[in-house]
């Protein structure tokens, strides 16, 4: 069993110091994240 991500807990989300928030890229790297959303928001734009 592996154990959780120190940086982001598998949440994918990291939250830096700064208040910057971005992916988690060693659990991108590592293929444990999602890269494609089964839900995506309706953004309102017009094609």
């Amino acid at each position: 069993m592996e154990e959780k991500c120190p940086k982001c807990q598998d949440t994918g989300i990291v939250k830096e110091k700064n208040g910057q928030v971005h992916s988690c890229w060693d659990c991108l790297r590592k293929g444990k994240l999602e890269v494609h959303s089964k839900n995506v928001p309706d953004s309102k734009i017009k094609i």
